[in-house]
């Protein structure tokens, strides 16, 4: 049995949301080693709409966890996301004029003629959490991008910041783990694995395209497709899939999510 690793993230309304929440609770507490919960919110202000993509306003991930179950939990050890349509929009391609860009608010940055390049979902604090967190100290955050302009993006990791004041190119250890060129995403991955030694396993990917998350599934990493970005849902869902993944493999037995799990 060879499972797929891709998950398609559900859409973000708030009825779903709390439904997910208590489903996600009672697996996080009675399941994968009675974990505590990992708590989602999303701020229930109005989105804006660009094309396929809901433009939402961040909302607070907050993850709880006690010291007790904190060496228990079943977290990655890297995240891995992609750019483009994933944290932020529009796409590199479909920006006008392009840099110099200017920071305007905590998730969003001007181009040189005024248009606004915005975070996603809940992008920034999603980044916070695997940065700041307690129980998050032993998981790294990565980028794996094919935009057409690297340098762009390059210059918006910069100007992108978390809540303790260091841009996203820093969390990125000063840029060493954004993988941003051409090609197919394996390669982005396996670049990655090399520079951190994170097994694939160990890893969870997010990305806005099918055919990324069909390669980079192959390799044995949990991967979450997010057409709307990373948004809760998105979030929430990959966490959940990882730590099915990590039950099996104790277990050595259901479905394994991009490879088989066998004694």
């Amino acid at each position: 049995l060879q499972p797929h690793a891709s998950f398609e993230a559900a859409h973000v309304s708030s009825k779903p949301v709390h439904n997910a929440l208590r489903r996600s609770a009672h697996f996080f507490t009675h399941i994968v080693c009675q974990q505590p919960r990992i708590t989602v919110f999303s701020s229930t202000h109005s989105s804006a709409q660009r094309s396929r993509i809901s433009i939402k306003h961040p909302c607070t991930v907050r993850p709880r966890c006690n010291t007790h179950h904190q060496q228990q939990m079943a977290l990655p050890r890297l995240v891995v996301f992609d750019l483009d349509a994933c944290c932020w929009f529009p796409e590199m391609y479909m920006v006008r004029q392009g840099p110099p860009f200017a920071k305007t608010s905590d998730d969003a940055c001007a181009a040189s003629d005024g248009e606004a390049v915005k975070l996603l979902g809940c992008t920034r604090k999603v980044w916070e959490t695997i940065c700041g967190g307690d129980e998050w100290q032993d998981c790294r955050v990565a980028v794996a991008s094919r935009c057409d302009e690297p340098e762009w993006a390059r210059q918006l990791l910069k100007l992108f910041t978390i809540d303790d004041g260091r841009s996203f190119w820093q969390a990125l250890d000063d840029g060493r783990l954004a993988e941003i060129y051409k090609g197919n995403k394996k390669t982005h991955l396996k670049k990655l694995k090399e520079k951190t030694g994170v097994a694939f396993e160990d890893m969870l990917f997010f990305d806005d395209d099918q055919e990324n998350i069909r390669n980079v599934s192959e390799l044995g990493v949990v991967s979450v497709l997010t057409p709307e970005g990373v948004t809760e849902d998105a979030w929430e869902a990959g966490l959940r899939r990882f730590m099915e993944a990590k039950l099996y493999a104790r277990r050595g037995v259901g479905p394994g999510y991009g490879k088989t799990y066998a004694k």
